[in-house]
């Protein structure tokens, strides 16, 4: 199967090593990808590209927030975004994630403390993500990190 590098970027502010960092792919699929038990991810780049769109707004508003408290603006740093069907099911993930997609991000409560430093700053992170990912996944982790996904419909949880 012949692999063409992806010619732009897939949003202003994130890069296709952040998709890929942490994901078990050593490049970026260009089409029909297997993702385990008999399923393909038929647009990688594209699922990609549009999950990018989300953290684009979601960044800004943060960058929103922040101007609001006197702070300077900031990127958005995800722990992770993309998954291989190898590396999901070692980190224990859900086996129709949506990382599998390409249309998930996990965000650690660290990067949400530095993004939101003040009184209540996760409470604002909490508000944002449900307002840009009003028509998709929203998630928080035992350990404070949230997960945010592009999949087109309303999906809310808690692990504890």
């Amino acid at each position: 199967m012949r692999w063409f590098a992806p010619s732009k970027p897939p949003s202003p502010h994130f890069t296709w090593s952040e998709v890929i960092g942490n994901s078990g792919y050593s490049r970026v699929p260009l089409g029909p990808t297997p993702i385990g038990l008999g399923r393909i991810v038929l647009t990688p780049r594209l699922n990609a590209r549009r999950h990018a769109a989300s953290l684009e707004r979601l960044r800004s508003a943060v960058n929103e927030a922040r101007r609001a408290n006197g702070l300077a603006p900031t990127g958005l740093h995800v722990i992770s975004w993309a998954r291989s069907y190898e590396h999901n099911k070692s980190v224990g993930g859900a086996s129709n994630s949506q990382h599998l997609y390409f249309q998930a991000t996990d965000i650690s409560v660290q990067e949400i403390d530095r993004l939101c430093p003040w009184k209540g700053g996760r409470g604002t992170f909490d508000q944002l993500l449900e307002v840009v990912f009003a028509h998709g996944g929203v998630g928080l982790y035992q350990a404070g990190n949230r997960h945010c996904d592009s999949r087109g419909t309303r999906a809310r949880w808690t692990h504890q």
